[in-house]
């Protein structure tokens, strides 16, 4: 999920008065809004789970992402364009003006799945040594009371998750994970259609 103070800040863009930067400024558009969050979610989603937010002047929105070395930049312009710029080791990689939305989710994407694919080819092809012995515990009682510990540690009660959509939201059912998940709480974003 990504960070929930990164959304918030997002969504707090709307509360931006006019002239909130030394008299100048305005304050991004629902639209743009909604159109961050989503490139956000899918920026982290691909594994750039470094990530941040920042208004522009006019209303512009600007996202960026780390992952190791490599940056990410997307703004989004005042007329639904995207500028986007992906750089390594301080190196510009690749840079484009005036791509729509899925254009820019498109090389989100794609670039997540080259990371997946090249992380998953270093697991397979290095070499796993097999001469660390298996620790086990010499008391059942004592793993039986650490067990109960972390149970009662855990909530038992799901949480109510939405997911956005192309318009507005649906609740989903509630699934305990861990890990990444594409499963985004979007519930505060109605509130910028009130």
């Amino acid at each position: 999920m990504p960070r929930a103070d990164v959304l918030n800040k997002i969504i707090g863009f709307k509360d931006l008065n006019h002239g909130w930067h030394f008299g100048e400024g305005s304050p991004p558009t629902d639209n743009i809004i909604l159109k961050a969050v989503t490139l956000n979610s899918d920026i982290y989603q691909a594994g750039c789970v470094e990530n941040d937010a920042f208004p522009g002047i006019d209303g512009e929105i600007q996202l960026t992402g780390y992952r190791g070395q490599t940056y990410l930049e997307l703004t989004l312009e005042l007329d639904n364009s995207v500028t986007f710029v992906h750089e390594h080791n301080d190196d510009v990689v690749e840079y484009g003006e005036g791509l729509t939305v899925n254009q820019a989710l498109e090389k989100i994407r794609v670039l997540g799945e080259q990371w997946d694919t090249s992380e998953l080819s270093t697991a397979i092809t290095m070499t796993h040594a097999r001469t660390d012995l298996r620790a086990s515990h010499l008391d059942p009682q004592a793993q039986t009371m650490e067990y109960q510990l972390l149970r009662a540690n855990a909530s038992g009660t799901p949480a109510v998750v939405s997911a956005l959509i192309s318009r507005g939201t649906t609740p989903q059912t509630p699934h305990q994970f861990s890990g990444l998940s594409r499963q985004v709480v979007y519930r505060i974003l109605a509130n910028l259609s009130s």
